[in-house]
Formats: structure tokens, C-alpha cells, sequence
């Protein structure tokens, strides 16, 4: 009988992974094969075949221990989980698509089609969905409608607007609802009219009818309107300065505002008072007093930057005189805010200081001049010009600081030549009073923008008047082509020009040895003077000379 090796002769591989053979072991001579093994060939263990099976334990010792016995798969694959950053997102896509296997007789039609408006990615979305319901929709899908719609225009315009495409398909939509929503009016909720209103004023999208006819729903029903929703309804009518037909319609808004006085917010309450303004209705001064108070209570919780200079250029438009502790803690809260303030509001907050007869402090005028220094290159037009008409007024002959007067010119000559006649004059007499003095090129430019023809036809006696101080003042002797333009407006001029406009222009030309000072009558009773125009040989100046 032919002995084979037993089983348990091998051991567990060492760490070189080779194959030892057991101490108690002793190799056996294999005796001579029989025929009858020799015909069918059987394979008996030789020390071959031992190096055979080293290589299948060295191969398996490199698998882990489960598949050391055979090969196991599982019997559920499970995927595995990509991270955050490898998963595919989905894009935004503006793509119209209509709703299948949904109509308007369905219950669930309402609910469904509420989130797919609400949930709409953009105008081309929204605008199918109204398309294709039309005028089953009801109150609370066009007023979610317009609201997503005013969504987009107001995310968009810090970066520029939606493009123009979108911008048309906005505006569509908004009238699509618009439309509606007038046949379906008596249906519509107080709070759904006050979110129509607001969104409505958020579009552009104007209709007399439509705001007449809401207003006159929540006539009745103002009493149950949140604050929220009052001061939306009220910010909706201001934006189109829209009074309802109703004579008391304000008077009774201001009662149920009044009574909530103390829930409103500081954005709410500055738009309160922005919309009456604009509808140039004046509230009680219990009315104005209490909003003062709520105003003032949320300073450093809910006021925000935009909401203070509302406020206060509302306030000032309405002729309110806050009082000086009032005044002192809005410009705290203002010099805390103002970074977050656009030129334009810098500008308002200004000018509405000096309506108010309000002195700012050193302290605030320092970081509006810190603050205006590096919004200078934004400054638009109208804002820069009052900006600098109220500095003028305000600094009681003060300089203003080196940093803002080298940012100032620059941006000026920037923004003149597309300024009128009455604004450039307005201009230089305000370099005047803040202690300005532009260097010879920057005057040069300045004449070139004077000289124009359009703007010497633009010309008043106010104005005219004022440019001629300015220049004395500034010292400045302009070309003799500029001179003969500017002589040439005080002869049209001066029948229409006060006895103390023309001793102004003597005077100022005198200063500046362009005429005779001396040669102009000045008589206050009598504004109809006649002059001679002729060229002196001497001084090679133009001169006026009275006839007797």
C-alpha cells in the first residue's frame, strides 16, 4: 500500500511564506508502480508536487482570510458612496416644461401646482406653467407667481439684471398674472393683496385698475392684516404713488398701523414712511412721534443701512424736526452702518441733515469723508453734485480733508461734461466754500466744458452770476475765446438780470481785469440796461461801455 503524506504534516506558513514539513515526519521509499497503476497514470504526491502546493499557499497568503478557504462573492453588490465633491449636481436649467397627468378638476391640483411655481428655476419655467393653466389658477398661485417672479429681478440686480431675453419673459409673466388676477379680484385674501401689491411694485408692472380694485378689497379688512403685510400693501402703493380711491383709505391705514406700531421693523417702518411721502400724505404727529420711538428701538437689532437713509430723507421730505438726541443716536447707528451705504445714500443722508437744520458732529463727518473718499469712483452725477452743494452749506467755511479733495477733482471731470450749465457753476462755487483749489489743467478742462454752446444757452442770470463769483474767486482768468462767449450771454441776459446779479458780474470782472467794473449801471429800480459792446486797443480785452 502506497503511503501519502497526511494532512496535518504541513503546519501554518511562516512569514516568508514557505512551506515546512512537521519534526515527526520521516520520508517513506516509494516502492515500484504495478502495471495497473503505470496504465491509468495515477498521480501519486512526489516532492514535485509539494512545490506545486507551496506556490498555491504563497499565492493565497497575499488574499485576505476570508477567501483563503475559496472564492466568495456577495450575494447583494452594494455601491459604493461617492463624496460630496465627486457626485454630479444637477445644473440649473431654465427649460420650460408642462405638468402631464394634472388638470384643473383634480384635488391635489392646487397643492401641486403651488410648489411648482414656488419651486420654479426661472422665467422661461414659470412663464409655461402659466401658460398652460392660465386662468385656472387661483389667487395664491399668482400671488406665489409674481412673488418668484420678483425674486429673480431682485437676486439679479446686484449683478447687473437678468439679460435682456429674460428680463422681456419677466415682464410678460408679470402682466399674464396681472391680468388674471384682475377677473379673479373678489376671491383675493387681505394678505395675498398685500403680497401682490409688493411684488407688483417690485416688477414695475403698473395697472390702475388692478390697484384700485385691491385696495378697495382690503378697505374693510385692514384690521386683520399683520404688520408685515401692512407695511408691504402701503410699500406697493408708494412705489407706483398710487392713492386709493377711497378718501379714507390713508387715514384709516395710519390708525391699524399706529395700533402696531410697536411690531414693525426698522426696514418696515423707513418704507412706511417713504410711501407716504411719495403719496405726499402727511400723518398725525402722534403718528409720526410713535414711529420715531419704534424707529429708534431698532437701532443695532433689525435696522439696516438702506432703511436709515429712507428714514431719514422720508422725515425730511415731510418736514419732521426730530429732536437732537433722536438726531445724535441715528448718526451712531449711521456711523456703524456706513460702510453698507451706496453713494446715493451717503448723499441723502447729507442733504437731509442740512434740511433739518442738523450740525453732524466731527466725529461722523470724519468717517463720511473716510467712507465717500472710497466710494469716490461711483459716485453718480446728481449725488456727487449734493453731496457737494450740502458740504458746502454744512462746513461753515471749513476745508475739506486732502484725501477727498484729490479724489473729488478726478471724479468731476469725469461726470461735468454731461452736467447743465446751472450744476457746472453750482459746482465751482462749492470748490469756493470748501477751500478747493483745481490746478491750472484741471481749469482748463473746465473751460472747455463752459465754451460749449449748449451749455452757454443753458445759462440763467442765477447761474451766469455764479460762475463769474466762482472764477474771481478762484483766480482764474479764462481764454480770451471763453471770455467773448460768456460776454456775449451777459448781453442777452441783462434785461432779464437783477440789480444785484449785474453788480456781481462788474465786480467779478473787474477781479479778473476782463472790463471796466465802473462801466455798468447798477440801479435797482431799473433791470433794463443798455450796453455797447467794442474792443479796446490797450488792453486788447473786451469791454462794456453805458449809453447815455
Amino acid at each position: 500500500m502506497i503511503r501519502t503524506p497526511r494532512a496535518d504534516s504541513y503546519r501554518s506558513l511562516p512569514a516568508s511564506g514557505q512551506l515546512t514539513r512537521a519534526p515527526n515526519h520521516k520520508p517513506q521509499a516509494v516502492p515500484s508502480l504495478s502495471l495497473k497503476h503505470q496504465l491509468f497514470q495515477i498521480r501519486i504526491p512526489t516532492l514535485s508536487h509539494s512545490e506545486s502546493c507551496r506556490a498555491k499557499f504563497r499565492r493565497s497568503s497575499q488574499l485576505p482570510v476570508y477567501c483563503k478557504t475559496g472564492r466568495r462573492r456577495p450575494m447583494i453588490s452594494v455601491p459604493s458612496k461617492l463624496s460630496a465633491k465627486q457626485r454630479k449636481r444637477s445644473k440649473y436649467k431654465d427649460i420650460p416644461r408642462r405638468l402631464v397627468g394634472i388638470t384643473p378638476d383634480q384635488p391635489e391640483f392646487e397643492g401641486r401646482v403651488l410648489t411648482e411655481l414656488s419651486s420654479a428655476r426661472g422665467p422661461l419655467q414659470l412663464n409655461a406653467l402659466v401658460l398652460q393653466f392660465g386662468p385656472s389658477l387661483t389667487p395664491s398661485h399668482l400671488a406665489a407667481a409674481l412673488s418668484r417672479l420678483a425674486g429673480f429681478q431682485v437676486l439679479a440686480a446686484p449683478k447687473g439684471g437678468l439679460p435682456q431675453d429674460s428680463e422681456a419673459i419677466v415682464s410678460l409673466t408679470a402682466r399674464r398674472c396681472a391680468a388674471v388676477l384682475l377677473y379673479k379680484c373678489e376671491q383675493v385674501t387681505p394678505m395675498q393683496t398685500a403680497q401682490c401689491m409688493y411684488a407688483l411694485s417690485k416688477l414695475g408692472v403698473y395697472d390702475k385698475g388692478l390697484c384700485d380694485a385691491l385696495t378697495a378689497q382690503t378697505y374693510e379688512r385692514l384690521n386683520v392684516l399683520p404688520p408685515d403685510s401692512l407695511a408691504a400693501l402701503i410699500t406697493g402703493c408708494g412705489a407706483f404713488e398710487h392713492k386709493p380711491a377711497e378718501p379714507e383709505w390713508l387715514d384709516r391705514f395710519s390708525l391699524e398701523s399706529y395700533a402696531r406700531m410697536g411690531r414693525f421693523s426698522g426696514p418696515e417702518i423707513a418704507n412706511m414712511l417713504h410711501a407716504f411721502m411719495r403719496l405726499h400724505y402727511t400723518p398725525s404727529a402722534a403718528w409720526l412721534s410713535s414711529a420715531q420711538r419704534a424707529f429708534k428701538a431698532s437701532f443695532g437689532t433689525s435696522c439696516t443701512a438702506p432703511a436709515l437713509a429712507k428714514a431719514l430723507f422720508a422725515l425730511a421730505k415731510l418736514g419732521v424736526k426730530p429732536s437732537f438726541n433722536w438726531m445724535s443716536s441715528f448718526l451712531t447707528e449711521t456711523r456703524r452702518l456706513i460702510d453698507m451705504l451706496t453713494p446715493r445714500e451717503l448723499s441723502a443722508i447729507l442733504w437731509a441733515c442740512q434740511t433739518m437744520n442738523h450740525v453732524p458732529d466731527q466725529l461722523f463727518m470724519e468717517v463720511w469723508f473716510r467712507c465717500s473718499t472710497r466710494r469716490m469712483a461711483t459716485f453718480p452725477r446728481p449725488a456727487l453734485i449734493i453731496a457737494l452743494e450740502t458740504l458746502a452749506t454744512l462746513s461753515k467755511g471749513l476745508p475739506a480733508p486732502d484725501k477727498f479733495t484729490a479724489a473729488l477733482l478726478p471724479r468731476l471731470m469725469d461726470v461735468l461734461p454731461a452736467a447743465s450749465a446751472a450744476e457746472v457753476s453750482s459746482v465751482l462755487c462749492c470748490l469756493v466754500k470748501l477751500r478747493v483749489r483745481p490746478d491750472l489743467e484741471w481749469m482748463t478742462r473746465l473751460e472747455e466744458v463752459i465754451s460749449e454752446a449748449s451749455k452757454l444757452a443753458e445759462l440763467t442770470p442765477p447761474s451766469l452770476a455764479s460762475l463769474y463769483w466762482a472764477l474771481a474767486q478762484l483766480r482764474y482768468q479764462p481764454s480770451p475765446t471763453c471770455v467773448g462767449a460768456l460776454e456775449l450771454q451777459v448781453i442777452r441776459l441783462v434785461p432779464q438780470m437783477s440789480a444785484q446779479q449785474l453788480e456781481v458780474v462788474s465786480s467779478s470782472c473787474k477781479a479778473l481785469q476782463l472790463q471796466d467794473g465802473t462801466s455798468l449801471m447798477i440801479k435797482s429800480e431799473d433791470k433794463h440796461v443798455t450796453t455797447k459792446y467794442k474792443r479796446t486797443k490797450t488792453s486788447g480785452s473786451r469791454q462794456f461801455k453805458r449809453n447815455v
